[in-house]
C-alpha cells in the first residue's frame, strides 16, 4: 500500500510541476522576445527576469537550468542554435565595486548590454558579465567566468575566461 500510495504522490507532484513549468515559460514568452522553438529544460529552476532591459532569445536556442537578468536599461540578446549549459547565469547587472552594499535603491549597480552570437556553445556553471559580447560559434568552457569580448569561433575557458584556441571547423 506504501509504495502505491508512494507512486500516486510522485505523479501528482510531477504532473503539477510540469504544469508549473508550462505557466512559467508561457509567462517569459509573452513578457520577453522569446521564439516559440526555445526550449528550457528545467524550467521550475530557471530564472529569466528583467527590471526593464530587453531580453531577446532567438529560435532553437536550449537552456538547462540557468538564470538570465537584464538591467534596469541594459539588454540580454541570445542568438539562435545556442546551448547554454546547467547551472549558468548571464547578467546584464551587478553590484558597484565601489558601493557593493547598502540601503535597497540608493546604492550604485553597474549595467551593459550582452551579447552572444549564433550557435555558441556555453558549458555548465558559467558566469557571463554585463557588457560582454560572445561571437558566432564560440565555445565557453565549463566553469568559466567571461569578462571580456569572446571572438567568433574561439574558445575559451577559466577564470577569469581566457584563449584557449580557435575552432578548427570554421567554414570557408
Amino acid at each position: 500500500m506504501k509504495k502505491i500510495l508512494k507512486k500516486i504522490f510522485m505523479t501528482i507532484y510531477r504532473v503539477g510541476r510540469t504544469e508549473n513549468a508550462k505557466a512559467r515559460v508561457k509567462e517569459w514568452r509573452n513578457k520577453f522576445d522569446i521564439h516559440p522553438s526555445v526550449v528550457f529544460f528545467q524550467a521550475n529552476e530557471t530564472i529569466v527576469r528583467s527590471s526593464g532591459g530587453r531580453i531577446r532569445i532567438a529560435e532553437n536556442t536550449y537552456f538547462n537550468r540557468c538564470m538570465i537578468v537584464a538591467g534596469f536599461e541594459a539588454s540580454v540578446s541570445i542568438g539562435q542554435w545556442c546551448a547554454i549549459g546547467y547551472n549558468s547565469m548571464i547578467s546584464a547587472i551587478t553590484h558597484d565595486n565601489e558601493i557593493p552594499t547598502g540601503e535597497h535603491g540608493s546604492r550604485p549597480y553597474s549595467e551593459a548590454d550582452i551579447t552572444i552570437g549564433d550557435n555558441v556553445w556555453i558549458g555548465a556553471n558559467c558566469y557571463i558579465k554585463q557588457g560582454v559580447t560572445i561571437g558566432d560559434n564560440a565555445i565557453i568552457g565549463a566553469n568559466s567566468v567571461v569578462t571580456k569580448d569572446v571572438a567568433p569561433y574561439e574558445i575559451v575557458g577559466g577564470v577569469p575566461a581566457k584563449h584557449i584556441r580557435l575552432k578548427a571547423s570554421k567554414p570557408d
